[in-house]
């Protein structure tokens, strides 16, 4: 009898825990505390039979396991009887099981997939679906302005919580501390700033133009090197000094960390609570933690050495010592270059990556680009670049097809809700526009899955509505570092271009870079190999 009611308490214990405290408000940062807890209570339950009561060991532990069993079927079975039946987005179409937890979407994505899960939904289900108890993806232009533009009451959701207590310009969802953190990086990325660091972008693309000079016309695989590209850019300027990528022909021993950490990530992003549960316990996502301790190391180091020339870390740190906080800043200046590192390179690389593949796939968007480089220097300024029309309707058209973010950032909105495109979505939801099914649509663009540069300035009405194309963001969350990642992917394009015939190497096919694409929030393209040989009338004028 007893047994009994103590398996009754458990489980009324499981439901009012459900309709008191986890029905209210957000808990994943609490996660690993209140697993610790439950945890806890079932050893103090095991302590008590065993030691107070006297019972046997097997018997102690069977019922410390019925109790705490009894505790969790309760409470998630009233969960689900809630989000099922009573849920605010009840209503919306979706998955069954996207009903009831996000689990699902960790299973059905597991191999880093997620932007190709959402399209499948699409297909499926329409326009807004219920993709999480708690979620709802949109898959209309609309969404975008309604989510990031300027007047909008969003706020960024709980999945950029997942480095705290670091926290970055990038990951705050507090709209007033990012305004003031967004004023300081504005200075590292003002015009007179960028022209500081114009000398290192084409350092490094000559760099990269003699690494791919010295194949002689061999394959190289480009995801890795333009991978190695751009880390080598972005430690310079977060750190002071290149990791000597380019030079090594290989990744640093932080890259694989890094890749080791999103591979993980990725899969688990639907899910922040897990993520912050797996963190908090020792050994795991170990390679992950030991790359946030290398990169708190390097700032330390770079905080002792001022370089000759000023990098990005150079206006943040000074932003701190203005202000006498050098050491109660340290959580943002730790989360700030960890993101400057990742969310620059891994943007540039990806981008460069889709832009010669296509060029190798279409040899005539090479002779569009030369055209234009016709009219400047054989080795051109970036201001030069920034007019040509084709140039930028490659990247333009490179970003549409192949988003850096393809699942696009998570929203949370407003208490009072939201309303778009005519369906209303209730407040405290987190919401996603997919950029990568948004840049596909249709209805959008004519000829969607194309490579068309030329509908971003010679082809206008192959554009029926590009409000869902924002590949940097809008509003106050657009991406600060626009700028420099287009001076970036601008002087590669053109110094390579001008310089090199691209095609695929012998036996690719071009499918596997896209066949093993990850989405990991990033977008991280599979192998592409290509051959770069010296354009054939450079040759003839070496021979005159």
């Amino acid at each position: 009898m007893l047994w009994t009611l103590q398996l009754c308490l458990s489980g009324l214990a499981g439901i009012s825990s459900h309709l008191v405290y986890f029905i209210q408000g957000e808990h994943h940062i609490q996660a690993p505390k209140i697993f610790r807890f439950y945890l806890l209570l079932t050893c103090l339950v095991f302590f008590i039979e065993a030691y107070c009561e006297r019972k046997r060991v097997q018997t102690a532990i069977l019922m410390a396991t019925s109790v705490s069993f009894c505790y969790a079927i309760a409470l998630f079975g009233s969960m689900f009887i809630y989000r099922v039946f009573f849920h605010r987005l009840h209503n919306f179409p979706g998955p069954r099981l996207a009903k009831v937890s996000k689990l699902w979407n960790v299973v059905k994505a597991s191999k880093s997939t997620n932007f190709r899960l959402m399209e499948d939904l699409h297909d499926r289900y329409g326009d807004f679906i219920r993709t999480g108890p708690n979620e709802i993806s949109i898959f209309k232009p609309e969404a975008v302005r309604a989510l990031d533009g300027l007047s909008t009451k969003c706020t960024k959701a709980p999945w950029y919580d997942i480095m705290q207590p670091r926290v970055s310009v990038a990951t705050t969802r507090d709209k007033e501390s990012h305004s003031q953190r967004r004023k300081i990086w504005e200075r590292a990325f003002r015009p007179q700033a960028l022209q500081e660091y114009e000398p290192r972008l084409l350092r490094f693309a000559a760099q990269l133009y003699l690494r791919i000079s010295k194949l002689d016309g061999k394959a190289v695989d480009v995801s890795k090197l333009f991978y190695l590209y751009s880390f080598d850019v972005m430690s310079d300027l977060a750190f002071g000094e290149p990791l000597n990528m380019l030079d090594s022909d290989e990744y640093h021993f932080t890259v694989g960390l890094l890749q080791d950490g999103m591979n993980l990530l990725g899969p688990l992003s639907p899910v922040p609570w897990l993520v912050r549960i797996g963190y908090s316990i020792p050994g795991v996502a170990q390679n992950f933690k030991n790359l946030l301790g290398w990169s708190a190391q390097k700032l330390r180091d770079r905080m002792k050495n001022e370089p000759a020339k000023r990098d990005v870390m150079s206006w943040l740190l000074k932003a701190s010592q203005d202000a006498g906080r050098l050491e109660k800043d340290q959580h943002w200046l730790r989360g700030d270059c960890f993101a400057l590192i990742v969310a620059g390179s891994d943007t540039v690389a990806s981008t460069l990556i889709s832009i010669f593949y296509h060029l190798a796939d279409d040899p005539s968007q090479m002779v569009k680009l030369r055209a234009e480089l016709e009219n400047v220097n054989s080795v051109p300024g970036l201001d030069a670049l920034k007019s040509m029309a084709h140039l930028n309707g490659m990247i333009n058209e490179a970003l549409r097809l192949h988003p850096a973010l393809p699942s696009g950032g998570f929203r949370e909105t407003p208490p009072e809700g939201l309303t778009i495109a005519g369906h209303f979505i209730p407040g405290n939801v987190v919401v996603s526009a997919p950029r990568y099914s948004l840049g596909r649509l249709e209805s959008c663009y004519d000829r969607s899955n194309e490579f068309v540069p030329e509908r971003w300035y010679a082809r206008p009405e192959m554009i029926k509505d590009d409000s869902g194309f924002s590949p940097f963001s809008m509003g106050r969350y657009n991406c600060i570092g626009k700028n420099l990642a287009m001076m970036q992917i601008r002087s590669v394009v053109a110094r390579l271009v001008n310089d090199f015939d691209v095609a695929f190497a012998p036996g690719e096919d071009g499918v596997a870079v896209w066949r093993d694409l990850k989405d990991q929030f990033n977008s991280h393209p599979g192998k592409l190999e290509l051959v770069f040989a010296p354009r054939r009338f450079i040759l003839a004028d070496r021979e005159l």
